[in-house]
């Protein structure tokens, strides 16, 4: 009786443990995407003349419920006042892209 319900309570945390990671290296996780324009684009550091580093901007974005905020990214993507975007956030990082 007791190697049943041993059985029968730590069968499922046995699957639950190999299930529980992503398979193969895949990152599984969810982002939330909220739309907006983008407002003001000011460059923090420029990036080097190779390249090889991009510039850090600092993106204001009015999103689309009228709520303004602030995104600092070192990125290569080209932004400018009037460009729609969508603000990508999700497991602690946020990024905004076209």
């Amino acid at each position: 009786m007791i190697a049943f319900l041993s059985c029968t309570l730590l069968l499922p945390l046995a699957l639950t443990g190999c299930a529980s990671g992503p398979a193969n290296g895949e990152a599984r996780y969810v982002e939330e995407v909220v739309p907006g324009v983008v407002t003001e684009v000011l460059t923090v550091t420029p990036g080097t003349n190779a390249g090889a580093t991009p510039p850090t901007l600092q993106i204001t974005i009015r999103l689309n419920s009228g709520r303004m905020i602030a995104v600092t990214e070192t990125t290569a993507e080209p932004f400018r006042t009037g460009d729609r975007v969508q603000v990508l956030s999700g497991n602690g990082i946020t990024r905004v892209t076209h």
